[in-house]
Parts: C-alpha cells; structure tokens; sequence
C-alpha cells in the first residue's frame, strides 16, 4: 500500500510540474521510473523500475482531439476497405 502512495506521490507531481508531453517524454526515456525508483527503495528494497504501460485518464485537451481525429481516420479507413 505504501509503495503505491509513493508511486502516485511521483507521478503526480511530475504531472502538475510538466505539460503531457515533456511527462509522455520522461515515461518513454525512463526518467520517471527512476524517480519512482528512488522514492520506491525508501520503503523497499527493489533491484529496478519499469514503466511498462500507462493509461490517459484525463489529459489536455488538445489530447482528447487528437485522439477523436484518430478514431475517426481509423474509423473511415475501415469504411473504405470493405
């Protein structure tokens, strides 16, 4: 319970700190996992961290229409084949 507090203590401060991008960035070049990583060993002895997949609850706007466009395309593309 504790390591998750901890975990998400981390991930939402780099949330608030970074716009989506430079928080998109930081997952992908491993940086927030070696965050979490030292925040993490404070508590419990681990050899590594990974970030292996990561979900958008709620994000910027210009997210949520980039990924509407997507669908859509997506979506039209699939129309087209059949």
């Amino acid at each position: 319970h504790a390591v998750r507090k901890a975990v998400e203590k981390v991930i939402r401060a780099h949330a608030k700190k970074h716009t989506f991008d430079e928080l998109v960035e930081k997952v992908i070049l491993g940086d927030l996992a070696a965050e979490v990583f030292d925040a993490v060993k404070k508590i419990i002895p681990v050899r590594e961290c990974e970030i292996r997949k990561s979900k958008v609850l709620k994000g910027p706007e210009e997210v949520k229409t980039r990924r509407a466009r997507l669908r859509r395309a997506t979506g039209a593309a699939a129309v087209k084949e059949e």
